[in-house]
């Protein structure tokens, strides 16, 4: 089984920093294609972890959550409307 090339995805979001970062919600600010997959990293809650940590029950059935959704998502559209959808039911369902 191949292995993800690090350097290579890093420097494939390098060039298309400006785009990420609009789309995450960070300022454009990275020094370097690590820093950068840095923050990506950070706005999708998504840091990697050591697979050797024993887990609670709750943080394994979240990343499985967040792994089987990953694909029928536009994240960048996700992590910015994050916790706006109860503001939107909330205002659709007041009276005038």
């Amino acid at each position: 089984m191949p292995k993800l090339n690090e350097s290579t995805i890093a420097a494939a979001l390098w060039e298309e920093r400006r785009r990420v970062s609009d789309s995450f919600g960070f300022e454009p600010d990275a020094k370097n294609p690590g820093d950068l997959v840095e923050k990506t990293l950070t706005a999708l809650d998504q840091h990697p972890l050591n697979m050797h940590t024993d887990r609670k029950n709750d943080e394994v059935f979240r990343g499985a959550a967040l792994a089987i959704i990953s694909n029928m998502r536009d994240w960048s559209v996700y992590t910015r409307n994050q916790g706006k959808s109860n503001m939107r039911c909330t205002t659709s369902t007041q009276k005038k």
